[in-house]
């Protein structure tokens, strides 16, 4: 089912999906990747990105822009997993702190909604240097995912 009077909510949903699983970024030459990393929607996004003809402008900005996301990625990881380790202390506890643990895990959701809003700004700038032609191919791409994605999850 097409909807052409909601394109703006298709495109914008699938940024916004792209960024709710923000956890590890690809490498930022186009076709390699780290392993281990890239999963998820973000990867989708970015492998949809360098499905549009992108000019060399665009692909030096996609380049940026991917490494300034796997950097910031980066201390967030390194803070989730101190974050971890001292969830994993409190639980060895005989008595773990039932409050401390629900910091901890608020903590953690907090800096993973922070990625999230970074990739949605980001995705969003990119988003504007994509001409009209690349914009339509990118909603009609995003369309065919969620349609694939329905007919998998149908009750």
């Amino acid at each position: 089912m097409k909807f052409p009077k909601f394109r703006p909510i298709a495109l914008t949903a699938g940024v916004v999906a792209g960024a709710l699983a923000l956890a590890g970024f690809a490498d930022a030459r186009p076709g390699h990747h780290r392993g281990g990393s890239g999963h998820g929607p973000q990867r989708m996004f970015f492998k949809a990105m360098e499905r549009l003809d992108l000019t060399e402008a665009q692909e030096v900005e996609l380049v940026r822009m991917r490494r300034a996301l796997r950097e910031e990625a980066k201390s967030v990881r390194s803070s989730m997993r101190d974050s971890h380790q001292t969830l994993l202390a409190e639980m060895k506890k005989p008595t773990p702190n039932r409050e401390e643990i629900k910091a901890i895990v608020k903590s953690g959701a907090a800096q993973r909604a922070q990625m999230a809003e970074r990739f949605i700004d980001r995705a969003l700038d990119f988003h504007a240097l994509l001409s009209a032609d690349q914009k339509t191919k990118l909603v009609e791409m995003i369309e065919k995912r969620q349609a694939r994605w329905e007919r998998r999850h149908a009750e």
